[in-house]
């Protein structure tokens, strides 16, 4: 439900007037990952530096086309890193083991 949340806030700040500036907590140079399960991988190929297909063509590629090229200034980086197949409470036990 996060993750939808998330991408719904994204979105719709792309709709949202220029006079304001929308999503002030983005900082030039910033990295965006998207971790998470197979919706996250969207089909992305693992390979390679083509933004349209290491992005994958789900929810991931939306979000970091539209919010790229609203801030081209800031130079964001956007990593999808979403394995389909997982599972979301796999992925955090994962985040949060010991190495």
């Amino acid at each position: 439900m996060k993750i939808f949340l998330a991408a719904a806030v994204f979105l719709l700040a792309g709709s949202m007037p220029t006079s304001r500036q929308w999503l002030p907590f983005l900082h030039a140079n910033d990295l965006i990952l998207f971790q998470g399960d197979s919706i996250t991988d969207g089909g992305r190929q693992r390979t390679g530096s083509d933004f349209n297909h290491i992005m994958g063509q789900d929810y991931a590629y939306m979000i970091a086309a539209q919010v790229g090229a609203r801030y081209p200034e800031r130079k964001l980086n956007f990593v999808n890193r979403g394995i389909g197949g997982n599972q979301v409470l796999l992925t955090r036990k994962l985040l949060i083991a010991p190495a």
